[in-house]
């Protein structure tokens, strides 16, 4: 197990530079809108930077670690010459989903240092006082965005078991497809009701916080079902 840990952190740390590129090319075009947008005020350039930047840099990091891993795979023929070692197949899945989410949690805490440090910045600059979010905020959105990628990450890791990058990339954009649907009117109609509904719960509880936690478990508990059905697909996968 601990020797194909590090072989994927080895594997991480190859081609770093892309990502921290277009992580810095993102928060320049975000700099500069909010310097330049006159009728943005503090709050707006507070959702827009530790909203949106947390957002997308984390996102953009995950499908980073994400393609590195099966690609490296692929690319060098390290998926065939490892099942030649004394490695069980198991350790190969546990690994990988190990890193993944701890790769999720560390670029999550990086994207929200980061967008907070920018805002303070900004709104300095432009107001002449700090503004971010409160604490409590914060760490709600760091909560949801956890659970919305694991989730993804958890419909994606079976697929990409299964088939290998070259196949299963095709289903890439599934999950980004099924949000277009958002855009039909009865789509948007159900999810008005149940959101009304979820407000519902929550002025009756008082609080956010058991759905935000719920949701996080529930995230996590998928996420481990998702684990032991790639171990069930990769186990009957030939090579």
């Amino acid at each position: 197990m601990k020797a194909i840990l590090f072989a994927d952190l080895v594997t991480l740390k190859k081609s770093p530079k892309q990502y921290l590129l277009s992580i810095g090319i993102m928060c320049a075009i975000f700099t500069a809108t909010a310097l330049f947008d006159d009728e943005m005020d503090a709050e707006q350039i507070v959702g827009f930077f530790q909203g949106s930047i947390t957002g997308m840099s984390t996102a953009m990091s995950s499908f980073f670690a994400f393609f590195q891993l099966f690609g490296m795979d692929e690319q060098a023929g390290w998926q065939s010459v490892r099942l030649s070692l004394p490695i069980a197949r198991r350790d190969i899945v546990v690994s990988r989903y190990m890193i993944l989410a701890a790769m999720l949690v560390v670029m999550l805490a990086g994207s929200l240092l980061l967008a907070t440090a920018l805002t303070t910045v900004i709104t300095q600059v432009a107001f002449g006082s700090v503004t971010t979010m409160p604490a409590s905020d914060i760490l709600a959105l760091a909560i949801v965005y956890f659970a919305a990628f694991l989730t993804y990450l958890t419909i994606e890791l079976p697929l990409f078991f299964r088939m290998g990058l070259s196949k299963a990339r095709g289903y890439f954009t599934l999950p980004f497809m099924a949000c277009m649907l958002f855009m039909l009117k009865p789509v948007q109609e159900f999810a008005g009701k149940v959101g009304t509904q979820l407000m519902g719960v929550v002025g009756a509880i008082g609080s956010p916080w058991p759905l935000i936690l719920g949701a996080a478990a529930a995230a996590l508990v998928l996420y481990a079902l998702s684990g032991l059905i790639s171990l069930r697909l990769y186990s009957t996968r030939e090579f």
